[in-house]
């Protein structure tokens, strides 16, 4: 509008200090301010308030809630094969190896028990999840068996059918 008027240039248009393209204010225009909420400060302090976390209501929920993940808690191995069932499936067997050791067994009437949740999940390289699983792995021993026991290995497998997502020339 202050262009069509003479007031300003096309030129004008960038000469803004806060980078922006918008036009120059008619008080900018002939050395003055212009408006304060133009004013690079301000939006950036505006922009700053924007971003900040609302404040928590629920103060004694929010302890509940809060949780920290540990990683690699326990050491296991792991290993996948691959075998083609059709010619858009594949089977995966997926196998995984923990030591005894590592689980805690609590005696129940003579018999040392132990369980382990597992969860696994296949995904893409794109970062797609493709499959989901989880399963219990349950080892029990008899008190006699238990020191021997824990120097081996538990292995669980399970094997998982997966749509062939490569093409059969890199097979």
């Amino acid at each position: 509008m202050l262009e069509s008027m003479g007031m300003s240039s096309q030129a004008a248009r960038f000469t803004r200090t806060d980078g922006s393209t918008a036009p120059l204010g008619v008080g900018e225009i002939h050395g003055g301010a212009g408006l304060e909420s133009q004013n690079e400060f301000t939006r950036l302090e505006q922009f700053a308030k924007v971003q900040v976390e609302p404040p928590v209501k629920f103060k004694d929920l929010e302890e509940v809630v809060s949780s920290r993940i540990l990683r690699n808690q326990i050491s296991f191995d792991y290993r996948f094969d691959f075998m083609r069932i059709t010619g858009d499936t594949i089977l995966v067997p997926v196998t995984v190896q923990i030591q005894n050791k590592q689980m805690t067994f609590r005696d129940r009437d003579g018999v040392q028990s132990a369980s382990l949740n597992l969860f696994g999940r296949i995904s893409s390289m794109t970062g797609r999840i493709i499959q989901t699983f989880e399963d219990v792995i349950q080892r029990d021993f008899p008190d006699s068996l238990l020191e021997s026991s824990l120097k081996g290995f538990s292995i669980y497998q399970k094997a998982i059918p997966l749509p062939q997502v490569c093409t059969s020339s890199t097979w």
